[in-house]
């Protein structure tokens, strides 16, 4: 900060004069030249929900030419999953297909269902949910799990509240009266609805009180039955003391056992810890790249990433370009736009790049500057002027100036100062003394805030 205000007070002037003793450190202006390339990778890590904070304040600018994505995820406010209707039809599916395969076709289960037996109505309700040997139809689906439900079945009064909390099938929305029949089905020993009953009460929208201590005492008693979602839950509660004591060592146990079952939340969490040294876990990469590979392989986007930028470092396994361009790829078909920024990365500095590469690697990082990722607008200002010769591509001044205007806006460090320097050199835009000062100035800030927020 004092830097800051004594660059202030020597105004544009004094500046000028230091451009001559600046020379050994820069031929054009007395700011920092656009640095070389480095290989820094970001990583994604675990958050309570596992959703992206992409503030500026989340971000962290890495060193480089073109830089990786490094992504910093900061916990939301409910430490647990939410559980869709589709993975509790499932489970009814899977649960109930064997009845459904005794009872015989779909005509006699129907018959049955027409005489009460409550059984035959919610494998009707599961026929019409899922769409099996029948047309898809929530609202059919509906009418049978609440006659089930109403006749006292368990599993229809889970499936029933779940419909009440989605409002499937033109069901009105309740909360509050999807926990009546979810009550109702706890009692009857149906240990998935005590997982359900204890997201709502962690939640504590739609007219039903927050509960965390009555959450806690639901996940803990369908965790010790065996559910695995309660299980991932009941873990993140005791390590964060929500609802309870902080407890490290049970939560991170259950979390390693649910991550074992085949949560995939749970898998990229203890990557996560692994990969930090975190959660009294003694850091180990091996172990921390096995367990992303679990939940990458089960589809988890944040996870291919990750191994992704594993495989392209070398760290928990050997170093392979092709795998970290793979992964990037399919978290970049996800929608991962950090991927795309790496991905355009390997193409851009791969030393025996093909002809064409390095303007696939441009236009990914152009693609990720137009959603938003400030690292993408870097990367894109970066090769469409500062390595545009050297590529071998086209420099365009005005596009580059744009990209990096908006890396800045987001929080930049690097974007500013090279905003600065440009501005400073006359470089691809007109030279503007005044400006330049104003611009540093604000770069230097933004790295004041940057260190204080990483410590």
């Amino acid at each position: 900060r004092g830097t800051v205000r004594a660059i202030h007070s020597l105004g544009a002037a004094g500046l000028r004069a230091m451009a001559g003793a600046s020379a050994l450190h820069s031929q054009r202006f007395p700011f920092p030249p656009l640095v070389p390339l480095t290989r820094s990778i970001g990583w994604l890590s675990a958050t309570r929900v596992f959703r992206v904070d992409v503030s500026p304040q989340a971000m962290r600018p890495a060193r480089g030419g073109l830089c990786n994505f490094r992504n910093v995820l900061k916990p939301s406010a409910v430490p647990v999953r939410w559980m869709s209707s589709g993975p509790a039809v499932s489970w009814l599916s899977t649960k109930l297909s064997k009845q459904l395969s005794k009872m015989g076709a779909l005509q006699k289960v129907k018959e049955a269902a027409e005489k009460g037996d409550a059984k035959a109505m919610t494998l009707m309700g599961v026929c019409y949910g899922m769409g099996r040997d029948v047309e898809q139809d929530d609202a059919k689906a509906a009418e049978w799990f609440k006659k089930a439900a109403d006749a006292g079945n368990g599993e229809a009064c889970l499936a029933y509240g779940i419909w009440l909390l989605g409002g499937k099938g033109g069901v009105a929305r309740s909360a509050p009266e999807a926990v009546k029949y979810l009550q109702v089905a706890e009692k009857g020993g149906v240990t998935q609805a005590q997982t359900v009953l204890g997201i709502i009460f962690m939640s504590g929208d739609d007219g039903v009180v927050r509960d965390s201590t009555k959450a806690l005492k639901l996940f803990t008693k369908a965790a010790e039955a065996g559910d695995a979602q309660a299980m991932h839950n009941l873990g993140m509660m005791l390590t964060q003391g929500i609802g309870t004591v902080v407890s490290i060592s049970r939560g991170t146990d259950w979390i390693r056992r649910a991550a074992t079952a085949g949560v995939v939340e749970s898998q990229f969490t203890m990557h996560c810890w692994y990969r930090d040294g975190t959660k009294q876990l003694k850091q180990n990469h091996k172990k921390s790249f096995e367990w992303a590979l679990k939940a990458a392989n089960q589809g988890y986007d944040q996870a291919m990433h990750n191994v992704g930028a594993m495989y392209d470092e070398g760290v928990g396994v050997a170093e392979n370009k092709a795998e970290a361009m793979a992964w990037y790829k399919k978290a970049m078909e996800l929608g991962v736009t950090d991927s795309m920024v790496n991905l355009g990365k390997c193409l851009v500095m791969n030393p025996n790049k093909r002809e064409g590469e390095a303007q696939a690697g441009l236009e990914l990082f152009c693609v990720a500057a137009d959603e938003g990722n400030m690292r993408g607008q870097w990367n894109a200002a970066a090769t469409l002027w500062n390595l545009a010769e050297e590529l071998g591509l086209e420099k365009d001044a005005a596009r580059s100036m744009a990209y990096l205007e908006q890396a800045a806006r987001q929080g930049h460090a690097q974007a500013l100062q090279e905003q600065a320097r440009r501005y400073g050199a006359g470089e691809g835009v007109d030279k503007d003394m005044d400006k330049a000062l104003e611009i540093q100035m604000q770069a230097q800030e933004q790295r004041e805030l940057d260190l204080r927020h990483q410590s």
